[in-house]
């Protein structure tokens, strides 16, 4: 079998270069004459100024003096690449500095010269599986943080919809709610938004704008096409930063760069909207935002089920109609796969009312949320 280097179909390792330290001139020359450069590897004799290689052959045929004295300067000159030693024995001395001078292999004379090559072919597959790893820690270690970053915040979910489940007060449960929103999203400004039982009006109840650390109750209608958008079409609306259209209006005439607008639903009807907002035009919101504000609103939803007076106010439009025009930027490419988890489906059937009769019949549809039964 030819051992001519010949790269592999979809093979990424390169032809080697590889750089031949020999302590006597004619031994070095026949290498490269006769083993090498036959084998398709380009090759060169060691000089103090040659470039670094991608495998480094060290040729030993004198026995007398520092045998891999050409090795030591190359490291100490920051050559950090693989080395393989040709020699007929070593002094004990020059044997224990094999692996502290990068030797990956070790021949011994008279060796085949098919097996240099397959040695040679091996050190640098190692070298750049080694150098790929090196470069990969980075981005491992940052996906890792990230993931350790997403678990905490999982968990303060959790935790989050815990706590706002046992609320039954109306001021306790929004500033809950909101700390949990600026908390979860990072964002630079919270507003929790309710529909006022009765007139059917929305008025924002609750915010937290920065840099204050404190959330402020408040009763203050509100007229806000984003958040018209998410009442009638119970579906959230999302805006990016815009270097062509910069900040837009919203709520009470508030400038803001990107929004998020996720409705809260209880007992299938929208009872509020939980908003986040950056000014900051380098700020933006993602699809993890999204998918933490929705399960948050989620746990709202459940809450307001104890809070809020029975009053149900007929809304304008359907629930789980889909929006056939947008305001704004809403819920763009990069978001629908958060959105369509999260989207109610509908049986084919003409008639809910009994199949809702049944339901609360055996599994107590309809019932108070219980976590502790979760």
């Amino acid at each position: 079998m030819s051992l001519v280097w010949k790269p592999k179909t979809g093979q990424l390792q390169s032809r080697p270069r590889v750089l031949v330290i020999a302590d006597s001139g004619e031994s070095g020359e026949w290498l490269m004459r006769e083993v090498l450069v036959p084998q398709g590897l380009i090759s060169e004799a060691a000089r103090p100024d040659s470039p670094a290689a991608d495998v480094i052959v060290v040729d030993i045929t004198q026995m007398q003096g520092l045998s891999l004295a050409g090795l030591k300067s190359r490291r100490e000159r920051g050559d950090t690449a693989p080395a393989i030693v040709l020699a007929a024995r070593l002094s004990p001395e020059a044997a224990r500095d094999l692996f502290r001078l990068g030797v990956r292999d070790f021949l011994i004379k008279p060796y085949r010269p098919e097996a240099l090559i397959e040695s040679i072919l091996a050190v640098q597959r190692e070298a750049l599986v080694t150098q790929s790893a090196r470069q990969a820690l980075p981005k491992l270690q940052s996906s890792v943080e990230l993931l350790r970053r997403q678990n905490e915040e999982y968990r303060v979910l959790l935790e989050a919809g815990r706590v706002l489940a046992q609320s039954r007060d109306l001021d306790t449960f929004l500033r809950q709610a909101v700390e949990a929103a600026a908390y979860l999203a990072k964002a630079e400004d919270t507003s929790m938004y309710l529909v006022e039982p009765g007139s059917g009006e929305l008025f924002l109840r609750a915010s937290r704008e920065a840099p204050e650390d404190r959330v402020v109750l408040q009763r203050v209608a509100v007229s806000d096409s984003f958040l018209t958008h998410v009442l009638r079409s119970g579906q959230p609306v999302v805006r990016q930063p815009s270097a062509s259209e910069g900040r837009f209006k919203v709520k009470t005439a508030y400038m803001v760069q990107s929004l998020i607008n996720v409705p809260i639903i209880s007992e299938a009807r929208v009872v509020g909207v939980i908003g986040i907002y950056n000014r900051s035009a380098a700020q933006g919101f993602g699809e993890h935002h999204l998918i933490l504000l929705r399960g948050l609103a989620f746990y709202m939803g459940q809450a307001l089920q104890h809070i809020l007076p029975p009053a149900r106010p007929a809304q304008p439009a359907q629930l789980r109609e889909r929006p056939s025009a947008v305001v704004g930027e809403v819920v763009g490419p990069e978001f629908q796969r958060a959105s369509a988890n999260w989207q109610p489906r509908l049986m084919p059937c003409s008639s809910w009312r009994p199949i809702r009769l049944i339901a609360r019949a055996c599994f107590g549809y309809g019932r108070s949320f219980n976590p502790s039964s979760s």
